[in-house]
């Protein structure tokens, strides 16, 4: 398997993973401010929620109709993103969005952004959903740091990921709703991640629940 594919796969691995940390209940919308326009970001409408990403990302809704327009194109940019597209298609449920860089990096790794949710428990504290996802972790995950953090009027979390072997990182937020958590995961290569990372802290500051 190409590193590309990988690292896509092991975000897939660990959206499946978060799933049934916490009991199912119907989530309430909590709208947020409308974010200022980031200059050469464009905007990403999915399953009620919404975020910018850089204008050379390829992506959108994967809960409408565009999902088909979305994997038709990830195919014609090539065998790597053809392979993604497969994963894609064959996962329809996993994701509410999903958007790749175009070009690969220096060091060879596709550099992707994907959002899903989980209802829980109104109950369920921020914290408790994380520890329960951290445990679930396998083994070639690690956590190198965890932080609690504020995205726009939403509580989160903070995890960085390192993906040990493969040579990938990812910065993934559980940003806390009203009955559900939205799981938002950047991912690249390790000897990217550095220079990615501002780029991921402008996309997910962003982030709103319509």
């Amino acid at each position: 398997m190409n590193k590309p594919m990988r690292v896509v796969i092991l975000g897939l691995l660990l959206m499946s993973l978060m799933a049934g940390c916490g009991q199912s209940s119907q989530p309430t919308p909590t709208p947020g401010p409308t974010p200022t326009p980031i200059p050469g970001f464009k905007k990403i409408e999915a399953g009620g929620v919404e975020l910018w990403v850089p204008e050379n990302f390829e992506g959108g809704d994967l809960t409408s109709g565009d999902r088909e327009l979305i994997v038709e194109r990830l195919r014609s940019l090539g065998p790597d993103f053809a392979s993604v597209a497969q994963t894609i298609e064959q996962n329809p449920n996993m994701f509410l969005l999903f958007a790749a860089d175009t070009k690969l990096s220096d060091s060879g790794f596709m550099t992707n952004i994907n959002v899903g949710r989980e209802k829980v428990l109104s109950t369920m504290s921020l914290d408790t959903y994380t520890d329960a996802a951290i445990k679930q972790l396998p083994s070639q995950m690690k956590v190198d740091k965890r932080e609690a953090v504020n995205i726009g009027p939403y509580q989160a979390n903070r995890l960085t990921l390192d993906f040990g072997t493969v040579g990938a990182r990812e910065v993934l937020y559980i940003i806390k709703g009203d009955g559900v958590m939205y799981l938002t995961a950047y991912a690249t290569g390790q000897k990217d991640f550095d220079q990615k990372l501002p780029i991921f802290e402008q996309s997910i500051q962003t982030f709103r629940i319509k």
